[in-house]
């Protein structure tokens, strides 16, 4: 992933080399921010589109969206080998620096599209704020039963599990505890 990140190869026999760019060296005139219409911008190569809406009734306007929105992340049609093997893909529009394509072996294109999937049974979300569970100072940041108008409950420090009747007190109000009778 790493290597991905730098625009270097990991693996085979260019190992620790740069990706080959296509293109024209730095500078393009896309580096300013286009207003492409009404809540639509494009800047770097990456573009907002901020004005679809679709009514809940319109399910061929859902359906229109979720297709655009589900589809491959690698266009096969900009996807071209050369004579030596290598797989050339070009981009629809040049980078900030004027590269226009890729040049990669069909191994280092694995890898580039390998690197952004996620390790199985690793957090894709770290926290590390005084709110995550293991926190030393997780303690003074929650807020105490009494604090939450619990006072008349006597707490029960040995287990941080909480019953269902005392749940269902805190989060919708119903007094389970005690038999209305």
């Amino acid at each position: 992933m790493a290597a991905s990140v730098q625009q270097r190869i990991a693996f085979g026999e260019r190992a620790g080399q740069q990706v080959r760019r296509i293109g024209s060296g730095f500078g393009d005139a896309g580096e300013t921010p286009t207003r492409a219409g009404p809540h639509c911008a494009s800047v770097h190569g990456f573009s907002l589109h901020a004005n679809t809406q679709v009514p809940a009734h319109r399910r061929d306007q859902l359906e229109r969206l979720l297709r655009y929105t589900a589809r491959g992340a690698v266009s096969l049609e900009r996807l071209t080998q050369d004579a030596n093997g290598a797989l050339v893909s070009t981009c629809t529009h040049p980078w900030s620096d004027g590269t226009t394509g890729m040049r990669l072996s069909p191994m280092e294109r694995v890898e580039k599209l390998a690197a952004p999937v996620p390790l199985p049974r690793v957090h894709l979300v770290r926290s590390s704020s005084y709110l995550v569970p293991h926190s030393h100072r997780r303690g003074a940041m929650i807020p105490t039963p009494c604090q939450q108008g619990m006072e008349d409950e006597a707490t029960d420090t040995r287990s941080p599990r909480w019953s269902w009747a005392r749940l269902l007190k805190r989060v919708l109000a119903l007094e389970l505890a005690r038999c209305p009778c």
